[in-house]
């Protein structure tokens, strides 16, 4: 899953005519200002993803790739990638039933706030130095297999997580570029 912001025609004219004086000034001005906007974009599409989801930052932020702009190329983009992440990274409690005067142990899966889903058969197990959730695959004891659930390109893929980034992107850039064509003019940072 890619997001990509990059310069439009107004903001080039406007830097140009500011920064005519300063070589290369308005591509210099315009690459900041990018690389300030995508890594604000990134910084929200944590924050967004970690409010929709039950999963922890770091592991957002470590599946998020920042692709900066130069004067040369002046478009910014993030990436997300990964695979599907074990369900044992999301919200896990884990409770008990009880049904014919007998209680067993049940898990209790949170991927999405507001919506918990009980694993009748689900448990926890160590394997390999790894904690997961785990289902049999037969009647046997033996195979087991993990649960996993959404990768990272899919959250960020999100209507609402999209929605989002795409309102505040554009601002973020419009006030970059704005920030940095003023300090590039009055001369701090030449």
């Amino acid at each position: 899953m890619n997001a990509l912001i990059e310069v439009n025609a107004y903001q080039v004219e406007k830097a140009q005519s500011m920064l005519a004086d300063l070589p290369d000034g308005a591509k210099r001005a315009l690459a900041i200002a990018l690389n300030r906007a995508i890594t604000g974009v990134r910084t929200d599409a944590v924050k967004q993803i970690t409010a929709t989801y039950t999963i922890k930052a770091t592991t957002v932020r470590d599946a998020i790739t920042i692709r900066k702009a130069s004067k040369y190329d002046l478009v910014a983009s993030i990436r997300a990638d990964g695979a599907v992440i074990p369900i044992s990274k999301f919200k896990i409690n884990m409770g008990r039933e009880t049904s014919n005067g007998k209680s067993r142990p049940i898990l209790k899966a949170t991927i999405k706030y507001g919506d918990t889903k009980m694993l009748k058969h689900g448990f926890m197990a160590n394997t390999a130095g790894h904690k997961g959730v785990f289902l049999r695959a037969g009647k046997e004891r033996l195979p087991i297999k993990q649960i996993f659930s959404l990768s990272i390109p899919q959250m960020l893929g999100n209507k609402d997580v999209q929605t989002y980034l795409e309102a505040n992107a554009q601002e973020r850039l419009d006030k970059a570029v704005e920030y940095e064509t003023n300090r590039l003019f009055m001369g701090i940072g030449s």
